[in-house]
């Protein structure tokens, strides 16, 4: 059991807590690869501009970041779903009525996220 965040698999840095990888000025939001089975096993895709390497982590170590609402019903495969979710770099904010939404405000959390 490790007792970092999260560790570059590339050059080996460790970032002891998801604010010191969020923080991190070299490590950048790339994009979304969705779980459609289960929401909060999607991966979000960092690149770590210090070696290049991407970093991968799951999306459930960002679910607390989500303060709203989480629905209960898809609205994918609708009229009504732009499909957001389907792009791996589209960080658009989704107004559907979509259980998948609130996965695009954790990437808008994200990718706003300061950086020191």
């Amino acid at each position: 059991m490790s007792n970092h965040f999260k560790k570059c698999g590339m050059c080996n840095h460790i970032w002891m807590t998801r604010d010191d990888f969020l923080q991190d000025p070299k490590v950048q939001l790339q994009g979304y690869m969705g779980n459609f089975d289960v929401l909060e096993l999607g991966i979000l895709v960092f690149t770590h501009e210090t070696c290049g390497s991407s970093v991968s982590v799951q999306s459930e170590k960002f679910t607390d970041l989500y303060k709203g609402e989480i629905m209960q019903t898809r609205a994918m495969g609708s009229i009504e779903c732009p499909e957001y979710c389907l792009h791996f770099d589209d960080f658009r904010k989704c107004d559907t009525a979509c259980e998948c939404a609130y996965i695009r405000d954790i990437l808008q959390i994200v990718k706003n996220w300061e950086k020191h």
